[in-house]
């Protein structure tokens, strides 16, 4: 991770409201997953009070794990879902962060973590995505 996808992470702080079940996070520097609801409980209240849970920074290994394929004639991350469904990432060198597409030629870049991807997906497709 270079020092601007550091900074941008570090810049960007969890809120409680993004949380759901199924959610990885930090724990002190550990990977969770919220899979009950006293995990969840823990940590919204922690997030609130801005101790010991950290948003994930999205990488290869993250995408890899939930299931998309990198396709280097176009140089997107991709995940099919349902009948015409597809979600396309891209990794955007400048900011040396993840980008998805809205749309055709339509990017933004992301500043997420892996607990808003996982929502992300959970929002498009009614799917978990852990």
């Amino acid at each position: 991770m270079t020092s601007l996808s550091k900074e941008f992470m570090k810049a960007r702080r969890m809120k409680a409201s993004e949380l759901r079940l199924n959610n990885y996070v930090l724990e002190d520097g550990q990977v969770v997953l919220l899979s009950t609801n006293y995990d969840l409980f823990k940590c919204l209240v922690n997030v609130d009070r801005g101790i010991g849970f950290e948003p994930i920074l999205l990488t290869e290994e993250w995408l890899l794990k939930f299931g998309f394929i990198y396709h280097e004639s176009i140089k997107h991350w991709v995940k099919n879902w349902g009948i015409n469904g597809a979600e396309f990432i891209k990794f955007d060198e400048y900011y040396n962060l993840f980008s998805f597409q809205l749309g055709k030629d339509n990017y933004k870049v992301i500043d997420i973590g892996v607990h808003q991807l996982q929502n992300l997906w959970f929002v498009l497709t009614g799917e978990e995505i852990i």
